[in-house]
């Protein structure tokens, strides 16, 4: 075996090892959280679902002629929708589901897909908004839950499928 006097094996070394070092470490960041180990935990989940009931909606609507710019929590929209009587109609709010849409996107943006419903007592499940597929097909599923006072007092929720 010859003797590396000046040490340029080792540097080589050292470099190639760093060098792989730095490309490993890449890929990893390059994959992002794996989901089959359900990369999010359920707490995260909770924060991100009381981030976005509590994110502002802008709705723009008109009553009789005359247009109405508001703004509202997501949550706040869900118990005016619970609030309405029967025969009384909400103005149609063009934008509200898109708004929902991207409020939702901006904080579960990297799930397959989600759906927001509101389930009533007295009403049929009415869906507030929705992306992607429902096919989850060996993906996990997750459902956050929030309850609402419901129509004459019964009980609402506003229920939140994530789809993996």
């Amino acid at each position: 075996m010859r003797e590396d006097e000046k040490g340029l094996d080792t540097v080589f070394g050292a470099l190639i090892l760093i060098l792989v070092c730095l490309m490993a470490s890449s890929a990893l960041i390059a994959m992002g959280p794996s989901s089959e180990d359900g990369s999010q935990d359920i707490q995260n989940l909770e924060r991100e679902y009381d981030c976005l009931l509590s994110s502002t909606l802008d709705l723009k609507y008109s009553i009789g002629g005359i247009e109405i710019d508001r703004q509202v929590s997501v949550e706040t929209y869900a118990i005016e929708m619970l609030s309405r009587s029967p025969g009384n109609v909400l103005p149609p709010v063009k934008n509200a589901s898109e708004g929902i849409s991207s409020i939702i996107d901006f904080y579960l943006g990297g799930f397959d897909g989600w759906s927001l419903r509101l389930n009533d007592d007295h009403l049929d499940s009415i869906e507030l908004a929705s992306r992607g597929q429902m096919d989850v097909n060996g993906g996990n599923t997750y459902v956050l839950s929030r309850s609402l006072i419901g129509r004459n007092g019964g009980e609402a929720s506003l229920d939140l499928t994530i789809f993996q």
